[in-house]
């Protein structure tokens, strides 16, 4: 899909060979799952930290730009309806939804490992859903 949607380019630029779409997106995760520099990312994944600062920024903006298609308001109908549920369950009113999120423990990577330690000094990785 990021291939198609037209947000990375695919011409030459400067007579280097552009980043493709699968760069793009596996900088991009990267960088979003771990807050690593630009500069391990771009060793990384053999690319210049300016092509990941783009790669950052252009998969950001597609994203968002799907935010139609995968995140909906309840119609007023089903906000009734999980109002009530949650009223049901927990006694609380006027609520048609919740985020939470929960730490899932991993066995410590080789690299990098002090960046998994939660507050509880366990190796774990952040879920939110």
């Amino acid at each position: 899909m990021l291939e198609q949607s037209g947000c990375v380019p695919s011409h030459c630029h400067g007579g280097r060979q552009q980043a493709g779409a699968e760069a793009h997106l596996l900088a991009a995760l990267d960088y979003f799952a771990n807050q690593q520099s630009y500069r391990l990312i771009a060793t990384k994944f053999g690319l210049t930290e300016s092509t990941v600062l783009q790669a950052v920024r252009r998969v950001t903006n597609w994203l968002v730009s799907l935010r139609q298609m995968f995140i909906r308001w309840p119609s007023v109908t089903r906000q009734d309806e999980l109002s009530l549920e949650f009223a049901k369950r927990g006694g609380i009113e006027n609520v048609v939804g919740a985020i939470d999120g929960s730490h899932i423990n991993i066995i410590a990577p080789s690299h990098n490992n002090e960046d998994y330690v939660n507050r509880k000094s366990r190796h774990s990785i952040n879920l939110q859903g």
